[in-house]
């Protein structure tokens, strides 16, 4: 009957060290029309992470910068995250412009640009640049029709 507590006392630890694990990762959607769909829903800006399977420092960015967990709490918060492969959204990538990668580019729900990040960033850049872009985000929703 202990081994049995035991167990069960290890599998609720795991569980919650998975659970804690999780919520320190962006909510990524791969799907680009659920995306924004999402983000006219929750009338939030849609992050675009262009990234390719070839490149060096999308790699980097996703094992550095992207797994930081203060970055993934701001992304969650504040953005529909939405991860595209090269090749996968050629017509999204045509309408970006994109040209490099990565490339983390900013759209209010209408898919017009609030702003892009080229290449490769540490975490607290693309933070600060994130929390720029919010604040450009939320300015423009406040902002009266005539003002702008």
């Amino acid at each position: 009957m202990s081994s049995l507590r035991l167990l069960t006392a290890c599998a609720l630890v795991l569980g919650m060290a998975t659970f804690v694990r999780a919520a320190d990762e962006i909510a990524w959607h791969t799907d680009v029309a659920e995306a924004v769909a999402a983000a006219k829903e929750k009338d939030l800006p849609l992050l675009v992470y262009m990234t390719s399977s070839h490149c060096p420092y999308c790699v980097k960015m996703k094992n550095q910068t992207l797994s930081n967990g203060a970055l993934a709490a701001e992304v969650n918060r504040a953005f529909v995250a939405l991860t595209v492969s090269r090749g996968s959204a050629p017509d999204l990538e045509r309408r970006m412009a994109v040209r490099a990668y990565p490339t983390t580019i900013i759209l209010r729900a209408d898919e017009s640009e609030i702003g892009r990040v080229t290449g490769y960033v540490a975490a607290a850049q693309l933070t600060g640049s994130l929390q720029r872009f919010s604040a450009l985000h939320l300015a423009a929703k406040t902002t009266p029709a005539a003002v702008k």
